[in-house]
């Protein structure tokens, strides 16, 4: 008489159904609900990242304009442009401002050297911008 008899002899087998389908379904569903959540997060992370280089391209463009070049009404058009792009509420009435007072300037017919008192109100406007 061999083991496996006396083992079988004292208790009957049990055969025991599990149903697997229903974890799989689960597993599945936190499996695909963890990377949407991954690729959303990435997603608006890449979105504020665009934003930001976008504002700190327009303040370096701004930063590079040379004031004391002979082509004033070129430099002044490329000032109103970025400086219209990268505006926000707390500096929009100090922009304006400026605009008014540089608005003659971009109309006239031969290139005018800018006062010392321009300059350093349009550098003073693009050092508060960076900061």
């Amino acid at each position: 008489m061999n083991t496996y008899d006396k083992f079988q002899g004292n208790m009957n087998f049990v055969e025991l159904k599990i149903d697997y389908l229903y974890y799989v379904y689960i597993l599945l569903c936190l499996i695909i609900l963890l990377m949407l959540i991954f690729f959303l997060i990435k997603k608006l992370k890449k979105k504020e990242n665009l934003y930001i280089s976008k504002e700190v391209e327009l303040i370096t463009k701004l930063k590079s304009l040379d004031f004391d070049t002979c082509e004033t009404r070129k430099v002044l058009y490329e000032f109103t442009l970025l400086a219209k792009q990268c505006k926000s509420e707390d500096n929009n009435l100090r922009l304006e401002r400026i605009l008014l007072k540089i608005e003659p300037l971009k109309y006239q017919r031969k290139d005018i050297a800018l006062s010392k008192d321009l300059k350093i109100l349009l550098k003073e406007y693009i050092d508060d911008l960076a900061v």
